[in-house]
């Protein structure tokens, strides 16, 4: 499945859409205050010589972002996927800024979160590379979950600290209050799975669903078929490649199925 580097991101606060040429001009509103580079490796990006040079980048990479406010519509900065590496199913999330109005938690976890969830119905790993000065945004990085994996040298000389976060694992389902009527699960077959019953009064130890790969009904022992819960990206891309690393004894999902939806 290829990597959709440009999709329209919708949450609580936020929508990301892809970027266009005609947005330098209310973009540039946001980047010209000097303080948000004051800790950035780029600290004169503020200048418009050195944005506009900066907005040709991201316009050509094909991955970038408008990020807008969605109470009233405002541009409040970009973001942008960068290197994706298929075979390493990998790829980086950088380029990153906000107006000042929007700093200090809930508009840049959540930009990040839905940059986050869109990747990881592709790839295993997100990477962020964010410069070794720049404080507010390392301890950001923290706070949504980055590991420090190490440092590299920018083009200018100066360090980066490389940051990871991993797709998440799915949880094993032990007890019949593990998984609720409505959440996804992978049944013994390898398929992603609509739980409809689990904890039965008749058999405290099933669970049962309907396939969403082929829409077949399926019952599993919670004690014998090592269930595991899934989110909605991994359930997406078990649907679509089968579960990674998975023994399977056909071509996911078979031929005679036709390509999976």
């Amino acid at each position: 499945m290829t990597f959709l580097l440009q999709p329209t991101l919708t949450g609580e606060f936020v929508e990301l859409r892809p970027l266009q040429p005609g947005d330098f001009d209310a973009l540039y509103a946001v980047a010209s205050d000097p303080l948000i580079w004051e800790q950035h490796p780029a600290h004169d990006r503020w200048k418009e010589k050195v944005f506009r040079e900066f907005f040709r980048v991201a316009i050509e990479s094909g991955g970038a972002f408008l990020v807008v406010d969605r109470r009233d519509g405002r541009v409040i900065g970009s973001s942008r996927y960068h290197a994706y590496n298929e075979e390493k199913s990998e790829v980086e999330i950088g380029w990153t800024f906000l107006a000042r109005s929007h700093w200090g938690g809930r508009y840049n976890r959540e930009m990040k979160d839905l940059m986050l969830r869109h990747a990881f119905r592709f790839v295993k790993s997100v990477v962020f590379c964010v410069g070794s000065k720049n404080l507010r945004s390392l301890r950001a990085m923290e706070k949504i979950g980055g590991v420090r994996v190490g440092t590299r040298e920018d083009r200018n000389g100066g360090e980066i600290t490389v940051f990871r976060i991993s797709a998440p694992t799915p949880a094993p389902v032990t007890r019949p209050e593990d998984l609720r009527p409505g959440e996804l699960f992978e049944d013994c077959r390898y398929h992603p799975c609509l739980c409809i019953e689990s904890g039965a009064p008749h058999d405290r130890d099933a669970v049962y669903g309907i396939s969403l790969v082929d829409g077949s009904p399926c019952g599993c022992s919670i004690t014998h078929c090592g269930l595991r819960k899934l989110t909605v990206a991994e359930a997406v891309r078990w649907k679509n490649h089968g579960p990674p690393d998975a023994d399977v004894d056909k071509p996911w999902w078979g031929e005679a199925a036709g390509k999976p939806g």
